[in-house]
């Protein structure tokens, strides 16, 4: 009679079954970070506000929580502002080209709240991908609080960037205002504009903002051109 031996046979699956559990996870664990890194995430304004310290200690805020690299730009920039000057809806996105991946962190604020919600997500292969702006967020934010707190509000409540480009880049219109940096709102010419610009273009409405902070039309414009072409990048 032939016995078998059930003990090594146990230990040999048992090993056999432990080896596949480690591929599985090893294979599994990638997926599982990339989705709980794509979670959206409370960021809160305790300690960085940008009604008394600005905009760049809350974009160092969402650098720390996310371990942002230098290389991150912002591809769009949106505030609607009310006529008391108070931010009503924030919306930030910035992107981290890298090679193939693209990762893209979507920021929100809306009135009330006392925290940001991030969204981070991971454009895998999206060859289609393309930044609309080229803006550094450090120096951007920088220029956007040296814009005096009497600025915001009033008639103009819409605010986007809508150009990050050199002069040539830029055409001008006859019915806007433009106000550029340091010289308060002006008609300007073309010689007028600096070589290297972020244009903000700003419009008021008396319409109600969609819930995406977007109006359906302007009745005032104007255009914040910032002078980009200093050292402070």
């Amino acid at each position: 009679m032939k016995y078998i031996n059930l003990k090594g046979r146990f230990s040999n699956n048992r090993w056999l079954v432990f080896g596949l559990l480690i591929v599985f996870v090893v294979l599994l664990f990638p997926f599982v970070k990339e989705r709980l890194e794509e979670r959206p995430r409370k960021l809160e304004l305790e300690h960085s506000n940008f009604y008394t310290d600005g905009f760049s200690p809350l974009y160092q805020s969402i650098q720390k929580e996310f371990d942002i690299d230098g290389a991150t730009m912002i591809s769009d920039f949106r505030i609607v502002v009310d006529h008391k000057g108070e931010f009503q809806y924030i919306n930030l996105v910035l992107t981290t080209q890298g090679a193939p991946d693209t990762i893209m962190y979507a920021v929100e604020y809306d009135q009330g709240n006392d925290h940001l919600l991030v969204r981070r997500e991971l454009l895998e292969n999206h060859r289609w991908f393309a930044r609309e702006f080229d803006v550094p967020p450090k120096y951007f934010f920088q220029l956007i609080d040296d814009i005096p707190s009497s600025e915001w509000g009033s008639e103009l409540d819409y605010y986007r960037i809508t150009s990050s480009a050199e002069r040539r880049g830029f055409d001008i219109e006859e019915r806007a205002t433009y106000k550029v940096s340091g010289e308060g709102k002006v008609k300007v010419s073309y010689s007028q504009l600096p070589v290297q610009g972020i244009w903000l273009r700003v419009c008021g409405t008396n319409q109600q903002t969609m819930e995406s902070g977007m109006f359906h039309g302007c009745d005032l414009k104007e255009h914040w051109i910032m002078d980009s072409s200093s050292d402070r990048r």
